[in-house]
C-alpha cells in the first residue's frame, strides 16, 4: 500500500514528509476511506473533509506532517474536494 510505504520510509529517517510525497498518498487514501462504513452509504456531496482528516489523524498521522505555506488541513480539504468533484463548494 502506498501510504504504508510512506510511513515506513519516514519512520526510518525521522524526516518530515514533503508535500510532493504526501499529496499522492493522501489522494490515494480518499477512495479507500470512501469505501468504508458509514461513508459508502453517503453520496459524494454528503461526505465531509473534516471526517476524512480525522480518519487520517487516527490511521496515518505521519501523512499530516509536511511543510506548507498554507495550513496542511486546507490542502487536504482542497485535494478531497478535487477527488470527489466537490470543488463547486469552494
Amino acid at each position: 500500500m502506498l501510504s504504508h510505504l510512506a510511513d515506513e520510509k519516514y519512520k526510518l529517517t525521522g524526516k518530515p514528509m514533503t508535500r510532493s510525497d504526501a499529496e499522492p498518498r493522501i489522494r490515494y487514501l480518499i477512495p479507500v476511506w470512501r469505501q468504508q462504513e458509514p461513508q459508502q452509504e453517503l453520496t459524494n456531496s454528503e461526505l465531509s473533509a473534516t471526517a476524512f482528516i480525522a480518519w487520517l489523524r487516527q490511521e496515518h498521522p505521519r501523512l499530516l506532517v509536511f511543510r506548507s505555506p498554507v495550513p496542511v488541513t486546507y490542502l487536504i480539504e482542497m485535494w478531497f474536494d478535487q477527488e470527489l468533484n466537490q470543488t463547486w463548494r469552494n
